[in-house]
């Protein structure tokens, strides 16, 4: 099963499968090769196992997820090279800060979005927006501890259960809020609004 998609560097698709051991890219004219690890390569990367988000940025670093349910959850950058790098994130739980002090929760059906400035976005447990920077900087960007609908200020926001992501023209953040069933946005001081749908 495929279960994200995104644009590959250059042009094309890309997208992991349930098999875990790769990345696959499909050029504008439909021929499918793998992206990661090349061609010439055994290296093995587990990525999008099961739903697993992934994102890709325009210098081919793979952002993945590392966990373990209950245990561990870690943000991981890989190299086009290999090499891999923990980007944020250690034992399961919610907390943001710098690297290892950041904890996540079940990241497995999240989603990941990369910002302009080349900053992380990830719907955390469906109901908090997270952000890391490139230095590995944690952030709660919206939503709480409670599963509900409420729009408002960043502390007060809140989702049922926050999944794909995307941009807006205005550089607004939109989150498909799938068990509220509605389209939210974020602005850029924080501010939560719901732009479409009644739930």
């Amino acid at each position: 099963q495929l279960h994200h998609i995104r644009r590959a560097p250059g042009g094309g698709l890309i997208t992991a499968s349930d098999i875990g051991n790769g990345i696959w890219r499909f050029s504008p004219e439909g021929l499918l090769s793998r992206f990661f690890p090349p061609e010439n390569s055994d290296r093995a990367l587990r990525v999008g196992g099961g739903g697993d988000p992934f994102e890709v940025d325009a210098e081919g670093n793979i952002y993945s997820v590392n966990s373990l349910q209950y245990r561990f959850t870690q943000i991981v950058k890989t190299s086009p090279e290999g090499r891999i790098r923990v980007l944020a994130g250690s034992a399961w739980g919610f907390a943001d800060g710098q690297g290892e002090q950041a904890e996540f929760a079940n990241l497995h059906g999240a989603s990941f979005l990369l910002g302009p400035d080349g900053s992380l976005f990830i719907t955390d447990g469906g109901i908090r927006v997270r952000k890391v920077s490139p230095s590995g900087e944690v952030t709660t960007v919206a939503g709480g501890a409670e599963s509900m609908h409420q729009d408002g200020p960043r502390e007060a926001s809140r989702f049922v259960r926050a999944a794909g992501m995307a941009w807006d023209a205005a550089g607004n953040l939109l989150v498909a809020d799938a068990g509220g069933e509605r389209i939210r946005s974020i602005r850029s001081d924080g501010t939560v609004l719901t732009v479409a749908g009644t739930g």
